[in-house]
């Protein structure tokens, strides 16, 4: 059995490696996207439940948004604050894929990564509501 091996050129190496070179990035780019993604569905979900308690738990009149989480059922409480430490372990992710996303960067030799921070804003960390034990 023969094996044909096609002669490479140094221009097909070239696209080759410029080829390979643009799956890796891309590849970073895609992992920090989902988690991003990832991130702004779990902030939509934290909101709306929060919205759903504060409705459901205020006395009088008035919007579900005025009344102060910590008149929050302690159930309500537990639910969301589970939700934030979800959130912020997957915005922990979603920093660690930043950070390979820019390593990635430097090792092709892309060494100006404002626009990587202005393209992917990581939010910041969000706050587990107080229980009622203080």
């Amino acid at each position: 059995m023969f094996i044909y091996l096609k002669k490479s050129t140094p221009e097909s190496i070239e696209e080759e490696l410029g080829q390979e070179r643009a799956e890796v990035l891309a590849r970073a780019g895609n992992r920090l996207a989902r988690d991003l993604e990832r991130l702004e569905a779990l902030a939509r979900l934290l909101e709306e439940k929060r919205l759903a308690y504060a409705g459901a738990g205020k006395e009088a009149g008035g919007h579900p948004e005025d009344f102060p989480e910590d008149k929050f059922h302690p159930g309500a409480i537990a639910d969301i604050n589970d939700l934030v430490i979800k959130y912020n372990r997957i915005r922990e992710e979603a920093l660690l894929s930043a950070y390979y996303l820019l390593v990635t960067r430097e090792a092709l030799g892309l060494r100006n990564h404002k626009w990587v921070e202005e393209y992917y804003p990581i939010p910041g960390k969000k706050s587990l509501l107080i229980t009622h034990d203080g």
